[in-house]
């Protein structure tokens, strides 16, 4: 008894698998499955960022980008490494090798680059390790809208990201435009050579201050500092009233030596819809979320959010990558339709109606039983995957058609249908498996391509 005698003396068993398991999972699984438009990869590089306020591009040169790179050298799989040390900020860039393991390599990064922190610069802030990937792609533009003060706008716009954020699907929400609120502290060299004072003991004074400010710039003779902190003051005044030195009995506070200003940062960028000034908020979603779903739950938080907001102030999408998802499944799923009553069609002409509707029933049975294991191998649906279906069913149904064809030439020799069915596909089983095998192997040369590539 070969394998197809076996399954069709079984019909009604194989017949319920065959239909019930990819209706049922198939469905479940093409709803719940994530969809993207572009796979998801990962690119073999780390990004090493590391911030000292107020040093210069030298002192980032030596102080920082230098040991860190010592501390990397002896990574392995390693292609190139570069860095660029500009003021105030390290950037160091780890390409690796195609074939090395991503995560292994990120996490032997972080490890060293922890080791390394430990001889920074105490001012200086932890180094963050980043990875690259083609997905970190705004799925959202979202604009905070009013004609208000471009201070209260940015904060608003703020506000809005940090409740966006907050969301499970929701990776990061990135904030522009407006003007972002500094506290700017202008000091006086003659004052400062008065007491013996340095920027750098101003800068320090004012960090390790038990007043808390919201970030800001200490300015004297073209030279800045950048200042970092945790939360927001509640008056400028009490900068002012920040002690510096004690000299003969007196303390030097930072109003004796300079005036501080609550102000706000330079404009380094714009951003408008229809000409009234607004923020922009560039929302990203996590890895294997639901870009249709997450998007729909962020528009929703936005609704909300936008009740309380100040008279004249509004939210906007700009733009929107779920948009062009949407389309795309709706043309896939009304191609398929219409390309399945085509299929009937034709092959009712050649072949009659009924053997023109089992040949048609390959098509969404094979497609649910795909999505099936897309779910369980952890994959999403995007262009690759819909591509990769188009191309498969037009060989889909050049099989279906030639076994059913088959099956029909022994039915009309006078075999019963069981027989018939037996017989018509155990013949051409080997040649049509042969033939798919033949196409398949075309592609195989993709399946050993390595790195972003591959």
């Amino acid at each position: 008894m070969n394998f197809f005698s076996f399954i069709i003396k079984r019909w009604l068993i194989f017949g319920l698998l065959v239909i019930a398991l990819p209706v049922v999972a198939g469905t479940f699984a093409y709803r719940s499955l994530p969809k993207e438009g572009e796979p998801e990869i990962s690119a073999p590089v780390a990004i090493v960022v590391t911030l000292y306020p107020g040093a210069s591009p030298s002192e980032m040169e030596n102080l920082v980008t230098t040991p860190i790179e010592e501390a990397l050298s002896d990574l392995k799989d390693v292609n190139e490494m570069r860095s660029n040390s500009a003021e105030g900020v390290s950037v160091i860039v780890i390409d690796f090798k195609a074939e090395a393991d991503l995560e292994r390599s990120l996490q032997k990064v972080r490890e060293k680059v922890t080791d390394a922190g430990k001889d920074l610069p105490e001012d200086a802030e932890d180094p963050e390790v980043n990875e690259v990937s083609f997905s970190d792609i705004p799925i959202m533009i979202a604009s905070v809208v009013g004609d208000i003060d471009p201070v209260k706008l940015r904060k608003l716009a703020e506000d809005v990201a940090d409740e966006i954020e907050i969301m499970p699907e929701v990776l990061g929400a990135d904030v522009a435009g407006g003007l972002v609120r500094e506290i700017q502290i202008y000091l006086e060299p003659e004052r400062l050579n008065q007491y013996n004072l340095t920027l750098m003991d101003v800068y320090s004074a004012v960090k390790r201050s038990d007043i808390n400010i919201p970030g800001g710039q200490v300015n004297v003779e073209g030279r800045r500092l950048l200042l970092r902190t945790l939360t927001e003051i509640k008056n400028v005044e009490d900068y002012s009233m920040v002690p510096l030195i004690r000299q003969e009995d007196r303390v030097v506070f930072l109003g004796d030596v300079g005036t501080v200003i609550d102000g706000h940062s330079e404009d380094i960028s714009y951003s408008r819809v229809n000409g009234v000034a607004s923020a922009t908020i560039a929302i990203k979603k996590r890895s294997g979320a639901n870009i249709l779903k997450t998007t729909e739950k962020v528009r929703a938080r936005l609704k909300e959010l936008e009740k309380s907001f100040p008279a004249g102030v509004r939210t906007v999408i700009t733009a929107e990558k779920s948009k062009f998802i949407k389309q795309s499944f709706d043309q896939m799923n009304n191609s398929a339709v219409v390309g399945l009553i085509i299929v009937i069609i034709v092959l009712y002409f050649a072949m009659g109606l009924r053997n023109s509707v089992i040949t048609s029933l390959s098509i969404p049975l094979s497609l649910l039983l795909t999505f099936v294991f897309l779910k369980v191998f952890g994959l999403s649906n995007n262009d690759m995957v819909r591509f990769s279906l188009v191309l498969c069913i037009d060989m889909l149904v050049d099989n279906a058609i030639i076994v059913v064809e088959n099956v029909y030439h022994h039915y009309q020799l006078g075999k019963n249908r069981v027989t018939a069915v037996i017989e018509g596909t155990s013949e051409i089983a080997m040649p049509v498996i042969s033939a798919t095998l033949t196409t398949m192997a075309a592609f195989l040369p993709i399946l050993l391509m390595t790195g972003v590539t591959g």
